[in-house]
């Protein structure tokens, strides 16, 4: 029966039944946080899993959206290479109590995971902030016809 409530909170991650917050908000970390809590350390792992795959899709879109608008997309671009970098590193800094290579793999890929699930959520707000400017100083955008 366990396995079964288990299985069914994962789900509500991929299948929104009602109405779920858009990705990488406040609210649908909230919600991930509560879905992913329940079962043993594989099923929280696995709904992790699927929370950053969503999250890396909705990374992703609000990138190319941004790419495509700005009339000089460079700095952008090095910018997420930069942040990508960071991702890894941070990531793996935050697991490495785990001893990930000798030690407890399930904690490890658990704190992995927490790790670029927020650090994803982080980066997705910060490009729709840069997606929604409209400012002197803010980068050229096609969008804006200059």
């Amino acid at each position: 029966m366990r396995a079964l409530v288990s299985a069914l909170y994962i789900s509500l991650l991929v299948i929104p039944i009602g109405g779920i917050a858009q990705t990488c908000t406040a609210e649908w970390l909230a919600d991930t946080d509560l879905k992913c809590g329940i079962g043993g350390t594989q099923d929280t792992i696995r709904c992790y899993v699927k929370a950053v795959r969503n999250a890396s899709v909705e990374l992703n879109r609000v990138y190319q959206d941004l790419e495509a608008d700005l009339a000089e997309p460079g700095q952008l671009i090095r910018a997420q290479r930069a942040w990508l970098s960071y991702q890894r590193e941070e990531c793996g800094y935050q697991a490495s109590g785990y001893d990930c290579d000798n030690g407890i793999a399930g904690m490890c890929s658990l704190s992995h995971g927490v790790c670029e699930l927020r650090l994803t959520c982080e980066r997705v707000e910060r490009l729709r902030e840069h997606t929604a400017a409209k400012c002197n100083g803010c980068p050229p955008r096609k969008s804006d016809g200059r």
